[in-house]
């Protein structure tokens, strides 16, 4: 028999924790879920983002409260119980398979991959956000139109969390938010945990060049300038790391025809030499079958914002190219 110490870890490792939650009235929000997370909302309008840990544990976070933590955790939060109680309640759905709620529970969850701890609390910020709108002003002041911000390549790839920060969610290949760029007046950050890969607009069938800017806000700025038509953007959150490298060379292989990469950074040391490491890096992996060109701001030392609130109208025939 278990001691006291070793039947919580079982509740924790054994219980799937989705299970339990549909039992008690959650349902499944399929296209908020992943692999490694997963989405349950309940009538009463409780939300959850239910996660596993590498060593095992079922954890979760209440998206609209304060809860969160293990099934134990989960318990004690909804039910009136002592630590007893929850025992009692728990053991029937360790080792047990026949339990009418857990075989009609089973059928609507899924098993998750476990994450590490840092990745559930970029999960955990991230179903904080919300969309953009028209009252949030922060993008506009920085001279973004509300025509950019309402094309559709670029629908919920922008987001504003509750302290009015832009959130630019970077996302692996089966689409999943691994880190977020995190934009506001004075402040600019990536989120604690996170890790980078690309932040990008929409892929479309059209989709001919990609083009690839050192922030959000150059590519929404770039966007601006010369317009969204066959073009993908996105942005690297600074220096690009060899997962990064990999994902723009996913991405250019996903375009029609034969594919641009435009290396759109900031006309500076730090961005031309950027652009050659990309250039030298990307040509290993895909040599001539891609069109790799650099796209540099006229001005010296200027960004892609920067040209956008300067010269609003600025055309193609202004830009720079190697």
């Amino acid at each position: 028999m278990a001691t006291g110490n070793e039947e919580l870890e079982l509740f924790k490792t054994q219980i799937n924790l989705c299970e339990y939650a549909a039992s008690e009235g959650f349902v499944l929000e399929r296209k908020l879920s992943s692999k490694s997370s997963a989405t349950m909302r309940h009538p009463n309008g409780d939300k959850i983002i239910v996660a596993r840990r590498p060593n095992g544990h079922w954890t979760y976070f209440n998206v609209h409260g304060s809860d969160s933590g293990s099934v134990i955790c989960f318990v004690g939060a909804r039910k009136s119980m002592s630590l007893g109680q929850i025992r009692k309640e728990l053991r029937p759905w360790v080792g047990r398979t026949s339990n009418a709620n857990h075989s009609s529970a089973r059928q609507q969850v899924p098993d998750l991959v476990p994450v590490e701890p840092d990745l559930v609390k970029v999960h955990r910020r991230w179903a904080r956000t919300r969309p953009i709108t028209s009252v949030d002003h922060y993008l506009p002041s920085r001279g973004i139109p509300k025509s950019v911000l309402e094309d559709p390549i670029f629908a919920d790839q922008i987001r504003i969390d509750e302290r009015q920060n832009c959130i630019f969610p970077h996302r692996q290949d089966d689409g999943e938010v691994c880190g977020f760029e995190v934009k506001n007046a004075g402040f600019t950050g990536f989120s604690p945990g996170g890790t980078k890969s690309l932040w990008s607009s929409r892929s479309r069938s059209t989709d001919r060049a990609l083009v690839a800017c050192e922030s959000a806000i150059d590519a929404l700025s770039l966007a601006a300038i010369i317009g969204t038509n066959e073009k993908r953007f996105c942005s690297t959150a600074g220096k690009c790391r060899p997962q990064q490298v990999a994902a723009l060379v996913a991405a250019a292989k996903k375009l029609q025809g034969r594919p641009e990469l435009w290396l759109a950074f900031d006309n500076d040391s730090a961005g031309r030499a950027m652009a050659s490491e990309l250039r030298e890096a990307v040509s290993k992996e895909l040599g001539d079958a891609v069109d790799i060109i650099d796209k540099f701001p006229r001005a010296e030392n200027a960004d892609w914002n920067d040209m956008l609130r300067d010269e609003p109208k600025t055309e193609m025939p202004h830009l720079k190219r190697s």
